[in-house]
């Protein structure tokens, strides 16, 4: 049986692998931001897992996209704007964080994918108390397979 760590290290891999296909052709020339905070035990755990995905992934000899880890409470705002909104088309962006990432009235997630931007947003993990975190892991496992059989019966 896997334990925390290990779900969330499988799960955040597979929606980058699987789900958005980062380290194919054309995604691995784009870049990838990661947004987070430490604020909760969820979004460390989260951050964390993407993070060693990637570090795992250059270690096996993948070809790696362009990556910036990017710790919420510091860079301001408008800058942190004004990066994300300059990213070229099919970049992603990977927002983790325990409350919402305000930037005063900026609708962060719909002004990315307006721009063809892929957003993975994982929010209000403050909320989630240590007996759920579990329950989190499971919610994200990669399934697809799975609903695409169900969703063709």
């Amino acid at each position: 049986m896997k334990n925390i760590n290990e779900k969330f290290l499988e799960a955040s891999k597979n929606i980058l692998e699987k789900n958005l296909k980062i380290f194919e052709k054309p995604f691995c020339d784009k870049k990838v931001v990661l947004v987070y905070d430490t604020d909760s035990k969820l979004s460390r755990i989260l951050w964390e897992a993407y993070a060693k995905n990637i570090k795992n992934y250059n270690q096996q000899g993948g070809f790696s996209p362009l990556w910036e880890i990017i710790i919420f409470w510091e860079i301001e705002k408008e800058v942190l704007k004004e990066k994300l909104m300059n990213l070229e088309a099919d970049s992603t962006v990977i927002l983790v964080q325990s409350t919402n990432f305000r930037l005063d009235n900026f609708r962060l997630r719909l002004n990315l994918k307006n721009a063809w931007i892929w957003c993975i947003e994982h929010n209000h993990l403050w909320y989630i108390r240590d007996w759920e975190i579990e329950n989190y892991a499971d919610a994200i496992e990669y399934r697809t397979p799975y609903y695409i059989d169900l969703s063709t019966k």
